[in-house]
């Protein structure tokens, strides 16, 4: 399981924004470094959402498909994720995000008093 360590005083999860705008070199891109930089100058370790591959991927993947990069831009962005970045999380011990949806989801219907429980 990963925990912050005594060494580390704060961890900060880290959205796929981030790592997006600096792989793809987007016009942000100076800001969310900056963001990184600071992190990393106080030691805090960096989370990610089990599905950060997922989110950058298919961003990266709609910037070539809409022409805001090019192949050797995406193919590049790609690789600098997979190399620079992912190694660097850490995630949540898997099923930790079900803890969050432990309670049944319920919902509101108008002109009734109360949440109902879906089944």
């Amino acid at each position: 399981m990963n925990l912050p360590t005594r060494s580390s005083p704060g961890i900060v999860v880290v959205d796929a924004n981030i790592f997006i705008a600096i792989c793809s070199k987007e016009p942000s891109e100076a800001t969310a470094r900056a963001a990184l930089a600071d992190y990393t100058t106080r030691n805090w370790d960096f989370y990610a959402p089990n599905v950060i591959l997922s989110e950058v991927l298919f961003a990266l993947c709609r910037k070539l498909s809409e022409g805001t990069i090019d192949a050797a831009i995406h193919k590049k962005a790609v690789e600098d994720f997979k190399l620079s970045f992912l190694p660097a999380l850490s995630f949540p011990p898997m099923g930790a995000t079900l803890l969050a949806c432990s309670e049944p989801p319920r919902v509101h219907r108008p002109g009734h008093v109360g949440d109902d429980v879906l089944n």
